[in-house]
């Protein structure tokens, strides 16, 4: 699968923001951001789950993947919104976490996405998992993206 040599430099990014943070002696939750309905049957997979496995089967002392992330709507594709603003509001409110006994307040909860350009998505996550319990949440991607 071609997300596997992006696991090793990505799991290297995440240890670089423990140390900075000083949390790098608590548990690491990976957590993906779930694709769409219409995504994962066109691919047949969830390529931020992959992303998150092959992550943890590198390092499997350091990372455990909880898919705990659910869309609660169907929205509009990211790419299909103009502007920043336009982005943000359509990501509003769409994640929540599947089961609010999953989080653990002391560790270190890591969204997983594919490509960053307003951090919407990573915004809507962050706020599910806060929601949820969730103290300290950093979000990771394989790429950056400026919006046009």
């Amino acid at each position: 699968m071609a997300l596997y040599p992006f696991a090793k430099p990505l799991a290297e990014m995440i240890f670089e923001f423990e140390k900075r943070l000083g949390v790098f002696d608590r548990p690491i939750i990976l957590v993906p951001i779930p694709s769409t309905k219409t995504s994962f049957r066109k691919r047949g997979f969830s390529q931020t789950e992959v992303l998150a496995h092959y992550i943890a089967k590198l390092y499997p002392n350091n990372f455990s993947v909880t898919p705990i992330l659910i869309r609660l709507r169907r929205n509009k594709k990211q790419t299909e919104c103009a502007s920043r603003v336009e982005r943000i509001k359509n990501m509003e409110g769409i994640f929540a976490v599947k089961n609010r006994m999953n989080t653990l307040p002391h560790a270190v909860y890591v969204i997983l996405d594919d490509v960053i350009t307003t951090g919407a998505t990573m915004r809507a996550a962050q706020s599910a998992l806060t929601k949820a319990g969730a103290r300290t949440v950093i979000g990771g991607s394989i790429a950056y993206q400026e919006l046009h």
